[in-house]
């Protein structure tokens, strides 16, 4: 009876192991995603003004941001990061897109704003959909985070309190800064004066994402 006792505990413990294994190749892959994004981060506060693309209006609560830090030419340590905004009938969804040194992406980070369309006593109050993409050098998708903003306080996206005015909408996935001059082509022409037509995969993350409480 001990036997068998011993060789479950020895199982157990094995199987723990193995996970603890599996799990951390995966926090340290997260853990230098932090490290790219507080790069990202600095680029953009370094040089606010450094970036290609456009910030358009198109009057009555509509516009759309695209601008792009292009580092690939930079310093060794040098981040690039692509920086997007929709205003859709005077709501603003915003998505930040940061890439690794090698140009592979390695973190998207999107909002939006909207005031509270569910009844009660705190309808039309300010919520933020907010949501995270880390993603491998390899393509990829790590893990996908998301929740609702309140003051602070932080709900399932699924909440029966706080729901923004719009649905949550997949977003364009740029996996590597080649695609991201891809887009910008498509818009701004290449030096020949033509745009050749690109559309980047879209990421339905809602459906995806787990509730970040944090």
């Amino acid at each position: 009876m001990r036997v068998w006792m011993s060789l479950a505990v020895i199982a157990v413990l094995t199987a723990t192991a193995s996970v603890r294994a599996a799990e951390r190749p995966y926090a340290k892959a997260l853990a230098g995603i932090d490290a790219d994004w507080a790069a990202c981060q600095a680029v953009m506060k370094d040089n606010p003004q450094a970036w290609l693309g456009w910030r358009r209006s198109f009057f009555n609560g509509y516009g759309d941001d695209f601008s792009f830090w292009d580092n690939r030419a930079g310093a060794t340590g040098s981040r690039s990061v692509l920086a997007t905004a929709d205003y859709i009938d005077g709501l603003a969804r915003f998505a930040t897109y940061c890439y690794r040194e090698d140009g592979s992406l390695a973190l998207a980070v999107t909002a939006m704003l909207s005031p509270n369309v569910i009844d009660g006593p705190n309808r039309d109050a300010a919520v933020s959909r907010e949501g995270k993409i880390h993603v491998a050098p390899d393509g990829s998708v790590l893990k996908i985070s998301g929740a609702l903003v309140v003051k602070g306080e932080r709900y399932p996206l699924d909440s029966k309190d706080w729901q923004l005015a719009r649905p949550c909408e997949p977003l364009a996935f740029y996996r590597n800064l080649a695609e991201v001059e891809k887009a910008y082509v498509a818009e701004m022409g290449d030096i020949y004066g033509k745009k050749p037509a690109f559309k980047p995969e879209r990421l339905d993350w809602c459906a995806k994402a787990e509730f970040d409480p944090s």
